[in-house]
């Protein structure tokens, strides 16, 4: 004896309410665990002396402070990111043409293809902080605000790198803009650099990342974003059948 196609449907449509729960979930999960597991870093100075604690380590660096200094905080842009939309990378084949890109990138359909990939996340600072040591305050909060403002004689500096790709960089500046100093962060060469000025021979250099934690979250959001994704591509394919039954139906009674 079959069965009942009432009691079908109503199986049907239960598994369907549990796949986008499950969907929503993985979604969920994924969203926050870019936003708890980002590369934290602080920057401590005094006088020329320097301390950088990231990744589960410190690292001693000198700092050739200069009265008017400023920092400067880099985020690379599409013209930087390792892989593109049209395939050229910037880690093995070498064979991105950056200009085509700096012409492209306001381009409608890169905007949309850039949305679609979350790029404005990629290599992005957040939680920037500058801390004068002499009382504990705080100079200023975010990117914008801490470039602008003067530095202390005694600062740290506290930041984390959210969905880290192309290498993003912290600059020491001069007041006529002149690299005094800089701390890269290139996960693909697997080595964080601290580098006196533009021509440092002999940089300071150490293993990076040790942490895995950032990059797990990647793939978290890649399978929330993706299971996601493929609900609401069922849902759109099961409103056009249910649209051309209807339709359909419709026809043969009129016949």
């Amino acid at each position: 004896m079959g069965v009942p196609v009432t009691h079908c449907r109503r199986r049907t449509i239960r598994r369907l309410v549990l796949s986008g729960v499950a969907a929503l979930i993985l979604l969920v999960v994924g969203e926050l665990s870019l936003s708890l597991f980002t590369t934290q870093l602080s920057l401590t100075v005094h006088g020329t002396s320097g301390e950088i604690v990231m990744d589960g380590g410190t690292t001693d660096v000198t700092v050739p402070v200069q009265p008017g200094a400023r920092l400067h905080i880099e985020q690379p842009g599409p013209p930087q990111r390792e892989y593109q939309i049209d395939g050229s990378d910037t880690t093995a084949r070498n064979d991105r043409n950056p200009d085509q890109f700096k012409a492209d990138q306001n381009t409608p359909w890169y905007r949309f293809m850039a949305w679609l990939r979350d790029e404005g996340s990629l290599s992005r600072w957040q939680d920037v902080r500058l801390i004068d040591l002499s009382d504990g305050h705080v100079v200023a909060s975010g990117v914008d605000a801490v470039q602008s403002a003067s530095l202390p004689t005694d600062f740290r500096l506290e930041a984390a790198v959210h969905r880290l790709e192309a290498p993003p960089r912290i600059l020491l500046q001069a007041p006529d803009g002149t690299n005094l100093a800089g701390l890269t962060l290139d996960r693909d060469a697997h080595q964080a650099t601290w580098q006196i000025g533009d021509n440092d021979s002999k940089p300071t250099s150490w293993f990076f990342p040790n942490d895995v934690w950032p990059f797990a979250a990647e793939l978290l959001q890649l399978i929330g974003r993706s299971a996601a994704t493929a609900m609401v591509l069922l849902g759109l394919m099961t409103a056009v059948a249910l649209a051309a039954r209807h339709v359909h139906t419709r026809a043969a009674a009129r016949c």
